[in-house]
């Protein structure tokens, strides 16, 4: 622990360092809690960030730094008092930096929040509350100027180029002639062809600028919100992948992964439903917080965002089989195309619901907009 002793010491950290151990499951960064020796200065997490995956370091902390102290003030001006539990704080380093390097490795601090997530929401009244803290995050960073902001991961719910990715993986597989592999995939690219266009409309608002830029989390899975000890939402987590881009995304991936019946990897597609209920409690807890700042036209089409979400997460599961499965995990051969399905049976279900799902919406947007 000497050597974590030594980045610490970069820090601009209160009291003194009594223990540092391992904590949290998060699979792209190690963290580590500082608990403090002095019982009038807070505990800390200390975090080596994974440069592989983000390898713009100083504009993505950059972006956790400008965000953050966006979100305090309006908090303050907002009349809250514990605003060290609503927003991230980070520690920059004695430097006055938003992360310290040491060798080929980058380390950030955050102040601890002594909160709990949960990987997966166990009721309606999660679902909820965690719709809420997505929903107000978006309302904090209401008039946030993003061209502070850098792009970390380009194109990330970008329809038009997952697609492309899929067509060139397609056309790789016919020029290696494997007719068995193309005839596996036979039914799921005739799905793709069928409603590519129409779920393009989002992006194609997006780059006319239609649809307004904003500051987006571009992350809404339910562990990336802390609850206090009577489950009520206070701080959305994980802000790496804030970036600018449409409120769609949130919504969408949010209802994608807070409202399905079952996970990416479940193989029994009369498990893969959406439910109603939580979908309900996720819209009415996102538009109670973000209703109020949305204009007309990206109320209008937050229907399309949940079926858009996982549509094109099957196109991103597709593509990666096709190509060998390079970028995501997998467990067994054909692990991607089975979950390429998943998603797709997912968005088939959805799309049966799209006119009692607008009503859900339709209901929430006439109480804020």
């Amino acid at each position: 622990m000497k050597d974590l002793e030594n980045i610490l010491s970069k820090f601009r950290l209160q009291g003194n360092v009594a223990s540092i151990k391992p904590f949290g499951s998060g699979h792209i960064n190690d963290t580590y809690k500082i608990t403090n020796g002095s019982g009038h200065a807070p505990d800390y997490l200390l975090q080596r960030i994974n440069h592989h995956v983000f390898r713009d370091v100083a504009g993505m902390m950059n972006n956790v730094f400008e965000v953050t102290e966006y979100a305090k003030k309006k908090l303050k001006r907002l009349g809250y008092q514990d605003i060290n539990e609503r927003i991230l704080s980070l520690i920059q380093t004695t430097g006055g930096e938003n992360f310290s390097r040491d060798g080929d490795q980058y380390w950030r601090v955050f102040e601890f929040i002594d909160l709990k997530s949960y990987d997966l929401a166990e009721n309606t009244d999660q679902v909820y509350e965690g719709a809420k803290a997505f929903g107000m995050f978006l309302y904090l960073l209401d008039g946030f100027p993003i061209d502070k902001l850098v792009i970390t991961i380009p194109n990330f719910h970008n329809l038009y180029f997952r697609l492309e990715q899929l067509n060139q993986a397609v056309e790789q597989l016919k020029v290696s002639k494997t007719k068995t592999a193309l005839s596996e995939i036979r039914e799921e690219l005739s799905l793709v062809k069928k409603h590519a266009d129409s779920l393009c409309e989002i992006q194609r608002l997006t780059d006319r600028r239609i649809l307004p830029l904003r500051a987006v989390h571009h992350d809404t899975k339910f562990n990336n919100v802390l609850l206090n000890k009577q489950n009520k939402a206070k701080c959305v987590i994980d802000l790496d992948t804030v970036m600018p881009g449409v409120m769609h995304s949130d919504f969408g991936d949010g209802i994608r992964t807070g409202a399905a019946t079952a996970d990416e990897d479940e193989l029994d597609l009369d498990k893969v439903d959406l439910d109603v209920e939580k979908y309900t409690a996720f819209t009415t807890g996102y538009l109670e917080s973000a209703g109020e700042i949305l204009t007309v036209v990206e109320a209008k089409h937050l229907v399309e965002s949940t079926l858009l979400f996982p549509f094109m997460q099957g196109v991103r599961f597709l593509s990666d089989h096709i190509m060998g499965d390079v970028y995501y995990k997998v467990k067994y051969p054909g692990h991607n195309l089975h979950r390429a399905r998943n998603q797709f049976h997912l968005f088939k279900q959805v799309n049966k619901r799209r006119k009692d799902l607008q009503s859900v919406i339709d209901f929430n947007i006439s109480f804020s907009i």
